[in-house]
């Protein structure tokens, strides 16, 4: 018996050191997660993610918690990034593209590779912002919110105008939008466009511009008084001079009733507009509620577009582009996250858990309707990330300089060019004393 148990007793002692060993290789992975809501990340990628792997955990960081009044958002992601030491990253867009410019994230081409990931598969402007300038990419992600132009056929059948068909140029919509202009009383008008942005002239010409592929400020320099500018605010500010455009402010008080909030908040949904640009939230709402919105006959087409760059356009806005830390601790795992959250069988789960968004993967929803939402090549989004370089002291001011030009020409004081031209030496005096130039 003794010589039994000597025999045995290695191979006993084997076994279980083999068993620790096992146990130990168990032990859940913690990946640190830097996004800007904790609860929103869990309920719509975490909580799935760490159900089908029980040998994860996540140690949430929520960025909005941790920012201060006045701080620069750039250099507060930055700090995060540094002080967290995340091994993922789920941030916007801008953001994204920041840390990505920075040289903060690690590429993601050979786990891509090595498992084979289809980029074929994926929404093309979407994938096309997240590459650089040497094709790489550094982030992926599920979701994505598109922009595309509403119509409503009844204003059309009455105005016996036939209904926009394909993808319109910004000059065809604004024609078109012109043919409603007077029709109807003041207390019961008629309009031919809307944009999120209509109740400031301004701002929706800077939209307009950055789908164009025009940008306002660059090497220093304001460019508000170039032709190509100058064509897109005469084209706002007419539409706004002539009463096409619907310019209401929002209502803010609080409202009790769904609809009411809801046509606040698209006031496509009041029936006396004749077209719209606006998100796939709005589309969401239409199709989601049909029976609230059943006597709105309304159809749906791809985004707006330039003549000078026909693919290229704007009104695309990503929540959440995941990405690894070139400083991670845990890449390898970091990227097993970012492939599921990626993947068919995620896309097939998002419309329960995430449905007014759009799964970034183009074969998941099969309709004439909803593909307007695919139709774009390349995202130009350039304004956001402008005019978060210009000195605080320009933008401070901005709002009032540029009301100031802009009123001035819808009260016929100044012809246009001389509105822009004024404007646009404000606004570069204002930059050249901010940084010492003057």
């Amino acid at each position: 018996m003794r010589r039994f148990l000597t025999a045995i007793i290695p191979v006993l002692l084997a076994i279980g050191l083999a068993g620790c060993a096992e146990t130990e290789q168990q032990e859940p992975v913690t990946l640190k997660v830097l996004t800007w809501s904790e609860q929103y990340f869990n309920q719509n990628y975490g909580d799935l993610f760490t159900a089908k792997n029980s040998e994860y955990d996540l140690q949430v960081t929520s960025l909005s918690e941790r920012l201060e009044p006045g701080e620069d958002l750039n250099q507060a992601v930055e700090k995060a990034v540094e002080e967290v030491n995340p091994d993922l990253l789920a941030l916007n867009m801008d953001y994204y593209l920041h840390l990505r410019e920075q040289g903060k994230l690690a590429t993601l081409t050979d786990w891509m590779n090595k498992d084979d990931i289809n980029l074929n598969e994926f929404m093309p402007a979407v994938v096309s912002y997240l590459k650089d300038d040497q094709q790489e990419l550094h982030g992926l992600t599920a979701s994505f919110t598109g922009s595309a132009l509403y119509y409503n056929k009844r204003l059309f059948r009455e105005k016996g105008i036939p209904y926009p068909q394909g993808t319109m140029t910004w000059d065809e919509v604004f024609k078109l939008a012109d043919s409603f202009t007077k029709m109807g009383t003041d207390q019961g008008r008629t309009y031919g466009f809307v944009s999120k942005e209509s109740a400031y002239p301004f701002m929706m010409a800077l939209k307009i511009g950055e789908a164009s592929g025009l940008n306002f400020f660059r090497s220093h320099t304001f460019t508000f008084n170039t032709p190509a500018w100058e064509k897109v605010f005469a084209q706002v500010l007419t539409c706004h001079s002539n009463k096409t455009c619907y310019a209401a402010m929002p209502d803010t008080t609080m409202k009790t009733n769904i609809v009411e909030q809801e046509k606040e908040t698209y006031p496509f949904l009041k029936d006396h507009v004749a077209m719209a640009v606006d998100s796939s939230d709005l589309y969401r709402v239409l199709t989601y509620n049909e029976k609230r919105y059943e006597g709105l006959d309304w159809g749906v087409l791809p985004m707006p577009v330039s003549n000078e760059q026909p693919d290229t356009g704007s009104g695309i806005s990503i929540s959440h582009v995941f990405s690894i830390p070139a400083q991670a601790k845990h890449k390898d795992q970091a990227w097993e996250f970012i492939r599921y959250i990626s993947s068919e069988e995620y896309a097939k789960t998002m419309s329960s858990v995430n449905p007014y968004e759009l799964p970034i993967r183009t074969g998941e929803e099969q309709n004439e309707e909803i593909n307007v939402f695919y139709n774009m090549k390349a995202i130009n989004n350039s304004l956001n990330r402008t005019l978060r370089r210009l000195p605080a002291e320009v933008i401070m001011e901005m709002d009032e300089v540029t009301e100031k030009y802009v009123t001035a020409f819808l009260e016929k004081e100044l012809s246009l060019s001389d509105a822009l031209n004024r404007m646009n030496d404000e606004l570069q005096s204002l930059y050249d004393q901010s940084e010492g130039l003057e």
